[in-house]
């Protein structure tokens, strides 16, 4: 049963996280065991990438230590810009909303709940 956590980076702090030809992304996985991955396409609209961390339920603790170990690398990380924040919007697109990440479809928004 694997679990996910998706965080929202500013495309300024990606590179950190993932180091020098991925160092830093690889030695984060290593030593959790989780799998962990930078899209490299931004959200649309957005100056913003997920980084996406995959386990299994026994690996909840290793997660949020991944979570941590990202935080360490970042936080004192200057941005160099603002940055265009993600924001997901109704779609009224079927085909957009499912090529996208979080578009949503107005038909999803306004079925019926069981």
């Amino acid at each position: 049963n694997e679990k996910k956590i998706n965080l929202l980076i500013p495309c300024d702090l990606a590179g950190a996280i993932l180091g020098q030809k991925g160092e830093n992304l690889k030695a984060i996985r290593e030593k959790s065991g989780c799998k962990v991955r930078m899209f490299k396409e931004k959200l649309p609209f957005s100056d913003e990438r997920i980084l996406e961390i995959l386990g299994t339920e026994s690996m909840l603790s290793s997660m949020t230590d991944v979570l941590v170990e990202v935080l360490k690398i970042i936080q004192d990380r200057p941005m160099t810009h603002d940055y265009i924040r993600y924001v997901p919007h109704v779609c009224t697109d079927a085909d957009y909303a499912d090529k996208q990440c979080g578009g949503y479809h107005r038909a999803f928004l306004e079925r019926e709940l069981c």
